[in-house]
């Protein structure tokens, strides 16, 4: 049959439309493609997206080649002009923006793990413009940010990181602790507070929340979120110590003295399963002698120091610890010589906390000479005084000549003591 000129014409219309579907550009850029010749490939896209800006396959075609050939901006171009007319591809882009991103996350902490911050920061910045959703790049850019001091940055890149992904654990703990630290504590403790909720059997997390809430002198929260975790761990050591040291804190801030008594009380079994699960735990000794002190347990916080000591000889702190226990107890005699061990340790005094300690312990032999001395003279006055209300006699001449070596021990005691206050001044200096 013989077409009329309207059915041809009908034809090339027809014709012209399936082939405007595709135009020559992106044809010719399918070949290249095929070829893996990006450079014409693109050449031939951008020809595409001149003739057509709305030509969503020209502009997705130019996003595949672009990310083969790692020219990032141009891809992220394109993909934002093939989503800006059709969601035909989103799948595609969201594996496409996958695979770049690790890839060149990749990369980051390659450079990161080297050394070179600056080229890390480079691609991590690179990863975050490809795809901002996800977490890694954000958590590793807010790392080079507090390692730089730069803290409202890193907490900036954190905040992004952890709303990106509220299951990383130490990821929150970073980010609260960063902002408790830069003042922002409020906002710290509500972080803390949201990962608790979420994680209520996380040792770290509860220890960490703990710490921000007793630091913020909310004692009682505090004590509510450990006794709730030794109610799951009741041996835990570490729980344990955190009650009994609320408990002390409470007791400080007590309006009244029975107050006080009764939380330094209610400290001790806490702090007592604490040292009796490590008897190496020397806070948790110091601060049950305190409690034992202030309760007026002498006996009991010498005998926790001295174990204490026994497990960790060449602790200088416990034996000063242990020294102050026994001049409460009024027994010198047995705090001189830890005093004088200590000195023999420490030698000469290489760092501040050294000296400190040195002032100190010189500061208690001062006062135990100084007070030895004091009695020395008075026994000695004392026999001078009977001697003075006797006769001429053999018995006055004794009570003389026994108050002459009194006398010179203490004169030697008092010099003595002094010695030992000039040395507590010059290393607490």
């Amino acid at each position: 049959m013989k077409m009329t000129g309207r059915i041809v014409a009908a034809w090339a219309l027809a014709l012209s439309v399936g082939i405007g579907c595709e135009s020559v550009g992106l044809r010719s850029m399918r070949i290249y493609m095929q070829q893996r010749n990006w450079e014409k490939a693109l050449e031939q896209g951008k020809m595409a997206v001149a003739e057509n800006p709305r030509d969503a396959e020209a502009w997705f075609a130019i996003a595949q080649v672009a990310a083969d050939v790692d020219s990032f901006d141009l891809m992220l171009k394109a993909i934002a002009q093939t989503q800006a007319l059709t969601s035909k591809h989103n799948a595609e882009i969201a594996d496409l923006r996958e695979a770049k991103y690790y890839g060149v996350f990749n990369q980051a902490v390659e450079k990161y793990n080297a050394g070179d911050l600056a080229l890390a920061m480079e691609r991590l910045n690179t990863a975050v413009a490809i795809d901002s959703a996800r977490p890694n790049a954000h958590k590793v850019r807010g790392m080079i940010h507090q390692r730089s001091n730069r803290y409202p940055e890193a907490l900036a890149c954190y905040a992004q990181a952890y709303h990106a992904d509220t299951s990383d654990v130490e990821l929150g703990r970073v980010y609260a602790n960063l902002l408790n630290t830069t003042g922002r504590k409020g906002e710290a403790r509500g972080v803390m507070r949201s990962i608790y909720q979420a994680h209520p059997g996380n040792r770290n997390v509860v220890l960490n929340y703990v710490a921000l809430l007793t630091e913020a002198g909310r004692n009682d929260s505090a004590l509510a979120v450990v006794q709730n975790a030794l109610a799951q761990e009741p041996n835990d050591a570490e729980y344990n110590m955190r009650a009994g040291v609320i408990f002390m804190q409470k007791a400080q801030a007590g309006e009244d003295s029975a107050r006080t008594v009764a939380n330094l009380q209610q400290a001790v079994p806490y702090l007592e399963h604490a040292f009796d699960a490590d008897s190496a735990n020397a806070d948790a000794a110091y601060d049950l002698a305190i409690c034992y002190r202030q309760l007026g347990r002498l006996d009991e916080a010498s005998g926790v120091l001295g174990k204490l000591l026994a497990a960790r000889p060449d602790d200088n702190q416990a034996r000063l610890q242990l020294a102050i226990s026994y001049l409460q107890e009024e027994k010198p005699e047995e705090a001189e010589p830890h005093l004088k061990q200590i000195i023999q340790n420490v030698g000469d005094p290489t760092n501040a906390e050294d000296r400190q300690l040195l002032s100190r312990t010189y500061r208690y032999l001062g006062i135990i000479y100084t007070v030895q001395g004091s009695n020395k003279g008075m026994e000695a006055q004392h026999l001078r005084a009977e001697a003075a209300e006797m006769r001429r006699g053999p018995q006055k001449q004794a009570k003389e000549q026994q108050a002459q070596p009194l006398e010179q021990e203490s004169r030697r005691l008092l010099d003595l003591g002094k010695e030992m206050d000039r040395l507590s001044h010059e290393y607490g200096e």
